[in-house]
C-alpha cells in the first residue's frame, strides 16, 4: 500500500527559492522514488536500521501472541511477510495491497521461495473498505507497517485516518489484535507548519544520520576497496532518500505523518485497548499494539 494512497492535492511551493534549493540537495541521480520496488526494497529497507527495528520488533509481537491467521495491509516489498512465512510455517498469512506491481513482485518471490502459507492479494483501493468489512474477523492479527502514514488527511481533523480506524475496530474479532508499526512527528511539532518546524528538521537530520550509518555496516561484506566503497555508496544512498522522505514529510506530498499522541487518543475512542505504545528507537519510529 506504500503507493494506495495519493495526495488530496499537489502542493504547492512557497517559493521558486524554496523549490530550487530543495532539488539542490538531492543529487541529479538519486532515486526518484522511496518505493521503487524491487531495487530501492533490496538496496534500502533490508539495511536500513529505521525499518529493520521496526520489522525485527513487529515479528517479536508475532512470535509472543502466537496468532494462527495473520493479515498485512500493504506490504511494501513483502520483505517482512516472507520472513513471517519463512519463520512460522503453520501460520496462514495473507497480505494485501492496491499497487499491482509490488503485488506482482511479491508473488514472484513467494514462488521463488517456494512458500505455501503466504497468500498475495491485489485489491483496487475502492474496495479496500470492502474487503476489511468481509475478511477482517478471520484473522488473529492485522498489522501495518510502515504504510498508516500514507493514508491522507486535512492535516486537521484526519477524518480519512479515524474513518479507517473506525473500520478496523468495526470489523475485528472480539479479542484480536492490530497493530501500527509507523514514524511519527515530534509532540512539540507544529502540524500546521511543518515547513518551518525546527523540530522536524532536526529529526530528520538525525534519522539521515542513522540510516547512513547503519546501512554502511551492514551492507559492509569485507575490508577490500571494492566491498568499502559499495558500502560507502549504499550508505550516501540511504542518506538521500531518508532526505527526500523529510521533504515529502514535510510538504505533506504522499508522507502524512502523525503524532503517536493523536493516534493514542483516537484508538480510545474507538474502544480500542491500547496494549503497547513504544518508541523502537530515538529517530521517531514506534509500535503501537491495539486489542478490541
Amino acid at each position: 500500500m506504500s503507493e494506495s494512497y495519493k495526495p488530496v492535492g499537489i502542493q504547492r511551493k512557497d517559493s521558486a527559492r524554496e523549490e530550487s534549493t530543495e532539488k539542490e540537495q538531492i543529487p541529479i541521480n538519486a532515486p526518484v522514488s522511496y518505493y521503487d520496488i524491487q531495487e530501492i526494497q533490496e538496496r534500502y529497507l533490508t539495511h536500513d536500521s529505521v525499518y529493520l527495528c521496526l520489522q525485527t520488533n513487529l515479528i517479536k509481537l508475532i512470535d509472543l501472541i502466537k496468532p494462527k491467521a495473520i493479515l498485512e495491509l500493504g506490504f511494501g516489498g513483502s520483505q517482512t511477510a516472507v520472513k513471517v512465512a519463512e519463520q512460522y510455517k503453520g501460520v496462514k498469512i495473507t497480505i494485501v495491497n492496491t499497487n499491482k506491481p509490488m503485488t506482482d513482485m511479491a508473488t514472484k518471490i513467494a514462488n521463488e521461495k517456494g512458500l505455501t502459507n503466504i497468500t498475495i492479494k491485489y485489491i483496487e483501493k475502492e474496495q479496500l473498505n470492502n474487503f476489511i468489512q468481509e475478511s477482517l474477523k478471520d484473522y488473529d492479527l492485522t498489522y501495518m507497517l510502515y504504510n498508516f502514514h500514507h493514508i491522507p488527511d486535512d492535516n486537521i481533523r484526519k477524518k480519512e485516518k479515524g474513518d479507517f480506524l473506525s473500520n478496523i475496530y468495526d470489523n475485528m474479532r472480539s479479542d484480536s489484535f492490530f497493530c501500527i508499526a509507523d514514524d511519527f512527528l515530534p509532540e512539540n511539532c507544529k502540524e500546521t507548519e511543518l515547513k518551518k518546524d525546527k523540530s522536524l528538521e532536526t529529526l530528520y537530520e538525525l534519522r539521515k544520520k542513522e540510516t547512513e550509518s547503519a546501512t554502511f555496516w551492514n551492507y559492509l561484506k569485507g575490508v577490500g576497496d571494492e566491498d568499502i566503497r559499495k558500502a560507502t555508496e549504499e550508505a550516501e544512498n540511504s542518506k538521500i532518500r531518508e532526505h527526500q522522505a523529510y521533504i515529502k514529510v514535510r510538504n505533506r506530498n504522499g508522507e502524512f505523518l502523525i503524532k503517536k499522541s493523536w493516534l493514542v487518543n483516537k484508538a480510545q475512542e474507538e474502544n480500542f485497548s491500547v496494549l503497547i505504545n513504544y518508541d523502537v528507537n530515538s529517530v521517531g519510529d514506534a509500535i503501537l499494539l491495539f486489542q478490541k
